[in-house]
């Protein structure tokens, strides 16, 4: 099982009710590992890395700045990651829109966020057998 931090449940408000029992994605996907679920075991084999479904996890509740990104996933290259998962063959967008702000020393920067798509959503849902 993978442990993150509480703030990064899935909400489950936006999976088929008979999700609603289930109070983490983790306790899900062993359920259906124990079950033998083909797609889960497909899934696994892309999704062995625990980064990835921390980073999957962060998203799926809503937008996330690449430095918070880092922090999740402990690494410091969490573009990467979600690099990997552009080009995992599920066809995800994963947009990263640019927020006008100011670094530590007042000069204009533009950091990252990360957000799934509803259609990310969607594949991912499927990939993961959450329909």
């Amino acid at each position: 099982m993978i442990n993150i931090n509480d703030a990064t449940q899935i909400d489950w408000s936006t999976c088929p009710e008979e999700y609603l029992l289930s109070d983490s994605l983790d306790a899900y996907l062993d359920r259906r590992v124990e079950q033998g679920s083909r797609a889960i075991k497909a899934a696994q084999i892309s999704l062995a890395c625990p980064r990835t479904m921390r980073v999957i996890k962060a998203i799926w509740n809503g937008p996330v700045m690449r430095e918070e990104l880092d922090r999740i996933a402990g690494s410091s290259n969490s573009p990467d990651i979600v690099f990997r998962l552009r080009n995992c063959g599920k066809d995800l967008e994963i947009p990263c829109v640019r927020i006008d702000s100011k670094d530590i020393d007042g000069k204009r920067c533009r950091p990252g966020r990360y957000e799934f798509t509803t259609d990310d959503k969607a594949k991912i849902a499927e990939w993961l057998g959450l329909q």
